[in-house]
């Protein structure tokens, strides 16, 4: 990898890998087995095979999420301060 001056300090560029196929029939143990290579760097990139389809792993029939009504006009950052300010006024009036 290429080498850059990052505030006046060297820094590598993080290692990129291209397993093959049989090489990421199983992820796991390919990780564990660039964990010496990668631990200088701190972070590494994966680039899986392209033939490679990942598992489903979420239940689409049980997975959901919350929703919430959200302010549109509490978004604003001037809004959000009158209505803080207007509040504080209040509980000052109000001691």
């Amino acid at each position: 990898g290429e080498a850059h001056a990052v505030e006046g300090r060297v820094v590598a560029d993080a290692p990129v890998f291209y397993p093959t196929t049989k090489e990421w029939a199983d992820p796991q143990h390919f990780i564990e087995g660039i964990a010496d290579q990668v631990r200088p760097y701190g972070i590494c990139k994966i680039v899986p095979p392209a033939s490679w389809k990942p598992p489903m792993q979420l239940d689409r029939e049980k997975f959901g999420f919350r929703t919430r009504v959200q302010q549109i006009n509490l978004l604003d950052g001037q809004a959000r301060l009158r209505l803080t300010f207007v509040e504080n006024l209040c509980r000052f009036l109000h001691r």
